[in-house]
């Protein structure tokens, strides 16, 4: 009868060594291979400015029925988030730092209950309501825009990786296969608003060319801002607040 050799101790330990090479190469692969099929899997966000842009209590008499009708048809859609470029509140509260964050603490309470209730998850943006609304003329409101940005950081509580001056009101955060940036267009300057000047310049802009530089692996590119660039504007009940040159803007050719 003929005998079979079996593998000696040196045999096995090659094969042992052969399988786990193969095993390591092969591991990563299928991790990496999984890992980008789940970020091009399909996903949804939703966007909806100037939501509510009035400042209302939680449950506001009245109006709750309606706005959470509204929130429960946007919470049917499964999204992972919703984006909310600015206007959030009404924000006429003059220019006393105690009155403002008294309003502010009333007011972006009951705004961040209503959608907690609804189990939604939120990313905003500055818009001209959340510091007072447009223009900014005398010293005194132009004074009282910082209070109004460092009440919406401290409620909102935004990623805080913006430009130095704009921690919280300007942001970026990457999603599966999307980055979003959240600018803030409201900056220090001289305009027909008065001392605040629509756009993004200067340091700002400079961070979110360093952003999208930093970022090129992703798919796709979502910037959210609360002024538009493009026009003509179709309006109805608004200042038609802009950012500065449009087309030709830094903002729009960055």
């Amino acid at each position: 009868m003929r005998r079979v050799r079996g593998f000696t101790l040196i045999e096995l330990l090659i094969v042992v060594a052969i399988i786990a090479i193969v095993a390591a190469t092969a591991v990563p692969n299928f991790l990496e291979a999984q890992a980008r099929s789940q970020a091009d899997a399909p996903w949804i966000f939703v966007s909806m400015p100037d939501f509510v842009n009035v400042d209302t209590e939680y449950p506001q008499k009245g109006w709750e029925d309606a706005l959470g009708f509204i929130l429960e048809a946007v919470r049917a859609e499964k999204p992972d988030f919703i984006l909310v470029a600015g206007d959030l509140l009404m924000g006429h509260w003059g220019a006393d730092p105690a009155k403002i964050n008294q309003c502010a603490d009333k007011y972006y309470a009951a705004w961040k209950k209503r959608l907690a209730a609804h189990g939604l998850t939120f990313y905003a943006a500055l818009g001209d309501h959340e510091i007072a609304d447009n223009p900014w003329r005398t010293p005194d409101r132009i004074r009282a825009v910082a209070v109004y940005k460092e009440a919406f950081r401290r409620w909102l509580g935004m990623p805080l990786n913006g430009p130095e001056h704009m921690k919280g009101t300007a942001y970026w955060f990457a999603h599966k296969n999307t980055l979003f940036v959240s600018v803030d267009v409201f900056e220090a300057g001289t305009s027909d608003q008065g001392g605040i000047a629509v756009g993004v310049t200067g340091p700002q802009l400079e961070w979110l060319e360093r952003v999208l530089s930093q970022n090129r692996d992703v798919n796709h590119v979502i910037v959210m801002g609360h002024a538009p660039i493009l026009g003509p504007l179709t309006m109805w009940s608004s200042s038609g607040l802009m950012v500065e040159g449009g087309r030709e803007s830094p903002l729009w050719q960055a």
